[in-house]
């Protein structure tokens, strides 16, 4: 199994837990009150999902590729060559 796909497992085994806890096929008191905003368990097929599951599909598309990496840096990496003294 290719590590990407292993690292990928975990949200989506997360998207699995919050599917069954908002469709009322698991029951997990305190997880709604830590994720939905008014105490309603269906709140968790909304938002807490759709950010799941795009953590599920960046990670298994951009693990270790990820494009925003080199332009996350960069600009630190200026900020610090050009920090230093000049001769």
């Amino acid at each position: 199994m290719e590590a990407r796909f292993f690292a990928a497992a975990v949200p989506l085994l997360q998207g699995i837990r919050l599917a069954a806890i908002g469709s009322g096929a698991l029951k997990n008191e305190s997880a709604v009150r830590a994720v939905s905003r008014e105490g309603d368990r269906r709140e968790l097929l909304r938002g807490p999902l759709f950010y799941t599951a795009v953590m599920v599909v960046t990670t298994a598309v951009f693990w270790r590729e990820s494009p925003s990496v080199g332009a996350a840096s960069n600009p630190s990496h200026g900020t610090l060559v050009r920090s230093s003294p000049r001769p």
